[in-house]
């Protein structure tokens, strides 16, 4: 321990950071996801990034990187479980019955058989936890987009939908298109149409 007081440089292992992406969600093979592009302010002119970190992401679901599944008979066996649990939700078979079904196939295929015996109880909350909040994540995925499009409104942004189309229809009063076309494409009131025309010199 006296060593972290030492003047000279204290050599440390090479650290790799590795993620192994298991989700319902499309992803690739393999990707790279860097801390600095979460960082509020990415490219600051002249002010280098005093902190990066880089981690390997590997995508093991059932089809992806099988040369690293193939060396690893445990990852194998835990990308099958799981992908035998999403093929019974597609069957239309609830989550608990889907993990349950797919821990006796398993059992019964020699995959992960003496750990699912041993632990079965704790996999099935688990899995029913993991998955569940899955759900609770696209559910809350989707409530953040339409709280972001009331708030965006509420902050004035429908301000700005408003004056791109007051500009389009000026535009398509310059090359003498029609009011009533025009306001089946933008949307706006004749009344307002005609104004602009008045005020474009039209």
């Amino acid at each position: 321990m006296r060593s972290v007081y030492a003047r000279r440089r204290v050599a440390i292992p090479r650290p790799e950071f590795i993620v192994l992406y298991n989700g319902a969600e499309e992803f690739p093979d393999r990707a790279e996801l860097r801390l600095s592009d979460a960082f509020a302010e990415a490219d600051v002119p002249g002010v280098p990034d005093l902190l990066e970190l880089t981690a390997r992401v590997y995508n093991i679901n059932e089809g992806h990187n099988p040369e690293m599944l193939r060396r690893s008979r445990p990852l194998w066996s835990y990308a099958s479980f799981v992908a035998r649990v999403r093929g019974g939700q597609a069957r239309g078979l609830p989550l608990d019955e889907a993990i349950r079904e797919a821990m006796r196939r398993c059992i019964e295929d020699g995959i992960l058989k003496e750990f699912l015996e041993t632990h079965k109880w704790e996999v099935e909350n688990m899995l029913f936890t993991e998955f569940n909040m899955e759900d609770a994540l696209d559910v809350r995925y989707e409530e953040g987009k339409i709280e972001g499009r009331i708030e965006g409104e509420a902050r004035g942004e429908d301000k700005w939908k408003t004056e791109g189309k007051t500009e389009t229809a000026v535009n398509m009063i310059r090359d003498g298109v029609p009011y009533e076309t025009i306001a089946r494409y933008t949307g706006l009131e004749p009344e307002k149409i005609a104004g602009l025309a008045k005020q474009a010199g039209q």
